[in-house]
């Protein structure tokens, strides 16, 4: 008895799991979208987060671990995103790395706590087609209103950034 119970649920939880898998790999084919997974392995849609972003400026960073100039902005970006820490101003960390540990290396040597995602279908989804993101770095600046106002903004070091979202903020 307790070994036809036993079987039983084994099939159960192996049947479960692959169901979930399968879930999982029809999400991923999606590609009008942009896949998010956190740090925790959490799954988001990109324009899900802009949208519960709404009523703050978006600053959108699409950065890789490997990529050279994308490290090097990462203090500008840190000390940008400190001044702005009491504003209505968000920054999104968006890694196109292709290996997890990688990423997750990198969120720990430049300390991206918050708002650190990977996108898991780059370069197939349809944003980073139509705006041809295919280098990087490459930022998007949205408005309060979720709308995408540059989907080629400013950098992190260029001190211009600082008067747009200035100039943002007081809309």
């Amino acid at each position: 008895m307790k070994t036809k119970f036993l079987v039983i649920a084994i099939l159960f939880l192996s049947i479960s799991c692959k169901e979930k898998e399968q879930e999982k790999h029809i999400y991923l084919t999606d590609n009008s979208v942009i896949h998010l997974e956190d740090l925790e392995g959490n799954s988001f849609i990109y324009e899900q987060i802009i949208e519960q972003h709404k009523g703050k400026v978006i600053y959108v960073d699409f950065w890789a671990s490997w990529c050279a100039p994308c490290r090097a902005e990462m203090p500008a970006s840190q000390q940008l995103k400190e001044k702005y820490k009491d504003e209505d101003v968000v920054f999104l960390y968006i890694s196109v790395d292709q290996n997890n540990s990688m990423w997750e290396g990198a969120n720990n040597s430049f300390q991206l706590n918050e708002n650190s995602f990977i996108a898991l279908n780059y370069p197939k989804a349809k944003l980073f087609q139509l705006r041809e993101v295919s280098n990087i770095p490459r930022y998007m600046l949205y408005d309060k209103n979720g709308r995408m106002l540059d989907d080629n903004a400013l950098r992190p070091s260029n001190p211009a950034l600082n008067t747009v979202i200035d100039g943002l903020l007081k809309i």
